[in-house]
């Protein structure tokens, strides 16, 4: 998430800094300054709230989950890959015989 309200409140800055007072420009750089803390603040806030470290545990133990998933497709696929690779060699080798046994010189 971009920081959308900072950027805001300094392009608000500019443009009323540019037709204001000395003194109206020091008001609004204190009260700039002031929302800006408050936004922080408010940020900080937020991130160490119980229910934002409560997602923050559920996103980490999905991705727990997710990545013993995966390690078990993994595992479950290159069982297969070797079991038909088994299948494979032993078909070829069935059909070889065969081949050999049709073709070999009758005497």
């Amino acid at each position: 998430m971009r920081p959308i309200l900072p950027l805001a409140l300094a392009v608000a800055a500019a443009l009323s800094l540019g037709a204001c007072s000395r003194q109206d420009q020091a008001e609004t750089r204190s009260d700039l300054q002031a929302a800006a803390d408050k936004t922080a603040q408010a940020a900080k806030d937020v991130a160490s709230s119980p229910e934002v470290q409560e997602v923050k545990g559920d996103v980490k133990d999905a991705a727990r989950d997710a990545g013993a998933a995966a390690r078990d497709v993994a595992a479950d696929t290159k069982d297969a890959l070797r079991d038909a690779g088994a299948d494979l060699k032993s078909g070829a080798a069935e059909a070889k015989a065969d081949l050999d046994k049709h073709t070999a010189p009758k005497d």
